[in-house]
């Protein structure tokens, strides 16, 4: 169990997912985030109640994050966190299609963000 939360600052809007053959309970529907090509994403990690705390408070489990799944055939895109903000991760979809970014606390577990991206 992660021992923190992640919050999608920009770059992604949570929709409805619109198939109501998947889903029992109308009254709560699902959601997903989605993103466009080439707008960049960021996420911000929420930790002890602090959104994007700095490195120095986060002793002695920084954030990483990486790929889980990307369109095929092209490889994971960059990732990349803020200097002295670990808590600030970012990604720039390359192409259009479904990615599970994972983003994880050493020590602290993980978080897997779903994101489905649209052609710009």
């Amino acid at each position: 169990m992660p021992d923190f939360d992640v919050k999608i600052v920009s770059g992604a809007t949570v929709r409805e997912w619109g198939d109501e053959r998947a889903n029992p309970l109308p009254s709560r529907p699902h959601l997903r985030f989605v993103g466009k090509v080439g707008t960049q994403i960021v996420a911000h990690a929420v930790y002890d109640g602090e959104e994007a705390p700095s490195d120095v408070t986060m002793t002695p489990g920084l954030f990483y994050s990486d790929m889980g799944e990307w369109p095929l055939p092209h490889g994971p895109p960059t990732v990349g966190v803020d200097t002295g903000y670990s808590s600030i991760l970012w990604f720039t979809p390359p192409v259009a299609g479904h990615y599970l970014w994972v983003i994880r606390r050493i020590g602290g577990g993980a978080i897997g963000v779903h994101l489905d991206v649209e052609a710009a």
